[in-house]
């Protein structure tokens, strides 16, 4: 399982994303390359980000599937409409260093 940042940016000064839109992406992203959540994170700065869930063979494949995913999602969910993709990638975390 991957989690795959996609980071947007608005195509309008104004444009407001709701975390509503979790549910729109869910319902036109399910079944399709390994998707098996979305969460959205609207106070990220600069932008929103989608965290996509999902199911992939390599960390490469993730970030092409969520890519895929936004796109499709994009094409059918009106609210996507006034947001581009910046990029689509596995945030890499720095290990904790403990105590």
């Amino acid at each position: 399982m991957y989690l795959v940042h996609v980071s947007l940016r608005p195509r309008s000064l104004g444009a407001v994303l709701s975390p509503s839109a979790a549910g729109a992406i869910a319902r036109v992203c399910t079944g399709r390359s390994g998707f098996e959540h979305v969460s959205v994170h609207v106070d990220v700065r600069p932008h929103p980000v989608l965290g996509f869930y999902l199911r992939a063979a390599s960390l490469v494949e993730a970030e092409a599937a969520a890519d895929s995913l936004w796109r499709h999602a994009a094409s059918f969910v009106p609210q996507l409409e006034e947001w581009e993709l910046v990029r689509a990638e596995v945030p890499l975390l720095r290990p904790d260093p403990g105590p």
